[in-house]
C-alpha cells in the first residue's frame, strides 16, 4: 500500500512539472534544450536523453535556474552474482541551478517505470555537480558526477557513481546564466536634421506638390480636348445634315464653328504637350 501511494505522488509530482513546464513554454519564458549521454547511473552502465526548461516555473524569474526531465536506462553488468543483474528503465525530473557561466550542481528523483522482471520500482535519486562547454553553433558537451540510487519493488539498492558524458543542442537561445540582467537601453533619440537636410526635404515636398498639381491640370485639359473634339464630330454631322436640306448659310456658320472648335482642340493639345515636357 505504501509503495503504491509513493508512486501515485510521483506521478502527480511529475504531471504538475509537466504543467509548470507547458506554462512557462505557453508564456515564451522557457528555454529548451535537448541532451543525450551515456556513462553510469547508480554505479550501473547507463545512457540518457532528456528535455531542459530554461526558468521552468514562473515564480523562478532567475536565468540560472533549470528544469529537467528524461529517460535513462542502466545495466548492472557489472553486479554479482549475476542473479542479481537488472535492468532499468527510469523517468527523472531534476533540477539545476549554475553557479558560474558553464558549471552547475543539480539533483532529483528518479522512479523506475520498468526493472526487467518486475513492473515497476521505487523512488530513487540523484545528486551531481555539472559543466557544459559550448561548441559548434547552438551545440554544447557536458559532463556530471555525483552520485546516484535506483530501487527495485522490494527496496532493493542500486546506488554508486553517477558519470554522464553528452552532447547538448539548445533550440532556443537563453542568456548567460551567470550574467545579471542588462538594463534596457532607452530608446535613441530622434536625430534632429541639420538645415540644409531640412531644405531640401523642404524642395523635395514643393516639387512633389508642384508635380501633381501639373498632373491634376493635365488630366483637367485632357476631358477639355475630348469635349472639344466630340463638339467637332458633332458640328459635322450638322453641316452634312444642312448640305442636304441646302441651308447654304446655315453650312457657312457650322463651318466657322467647326473651325473655333478646331482651333480650341489644337490649343489644348498644345498645352497637354508643354505641361507633359515639364514634369
Amino acid at each position: 500500500m505504501l509503495v503504491m501511494k509513493i508512486n501515485i505522488l510521483f506521478g502527480l509530482a511529475v504531471a504538475v512539472f509537466c504543467l509548470m513546464l507547458s506554462s512557462a513554454a505557453s508564456a515564451e519564458m522557457a528555454n529548451q534544450m535537448i541532451s543525450i549521454g551515456g556513462g553510469c547511473f547508480g554505479g550501473m552502465t547507463g545512457a540518457a536523453a532528456e528535455i531542459l526548461y530554461h526558468r521552468p516555473f514562473n515564480f523562478l524569474d532567475s536565468d540560472k535556474i533549470y528544469g529537467k526531465m528524461g529517460l535513462a536506462v542502466a545495466d548492472s553488468l557489472n553486479r554479482y552474482p549475476t542473479k542479481d543483474w537488472r535492468r532499468f528503465l527510469l523517468l527523472y525530473v531534476d533540477g539545476i541551478m549554475y553557479y558560474s557561466d558553464n558549471a552547475y550542481f543539480g539533483g532529483g528523483l528518479n522512479f523506475p517505470i520498468k526493472v526487467s522482471d518486475d513492473e515497476v520500482g521505487n523512488l530513487g535519486g540523484e545528486v551531481y555537480l555539472g559543466a557544459d562547454l559550448p561548441i559548434y553553433h547552438r551545440g554544447k558537451i557536458y559532463a556530471e558526477l555525483g552520485y546516484s540510487v535506483a530501487r527495485r519493488l522490494n527496496y532493493e539498492r542500486y546506488e554508486g557513481v553517477h558519470f554522464m558524458v553528452g552532447w547538448r543542442y539548445e533550440l532556443v537561445p537563453a542568456p548567460s546564466p551567470n550574467k545579471a540582467a542588462v538594463s534596457e537601453i532607452p530608446p535613441a533619440k530622434p536625430a534632429v536634421p541639420s538645415p540644409e537636410a531640412a531644405a531640401i526635404e523642404i524642395r523635395s515636398a514643393s516639387v512633389e506638390a508642384q508635380r501633381e498639381k501639373v498632373m491634376s491640370e493635365i488630366i483637367e485639359l485632357k476631358g477639355e480636348l475630348e469635349k472639344a473634339e466630340n463638339y467637332v464630330s458633332q458640328l459635322d454631322n450638322k453641316i452634312v445634315k444642312a448640305k442636304n436640306g441646302m441651308a447654304t448659310k446655315k453650312v457657312l456658320e457650322l463651318k466657322t464653328l467647326k473651325l473655333d472648335a478646331i482651333m480650341r482642340a489644337r490649343s489644348i493639345k498644345e498645352q497637354i504637350k508643354e505641361k507633359e515636357t515639364g514634369l
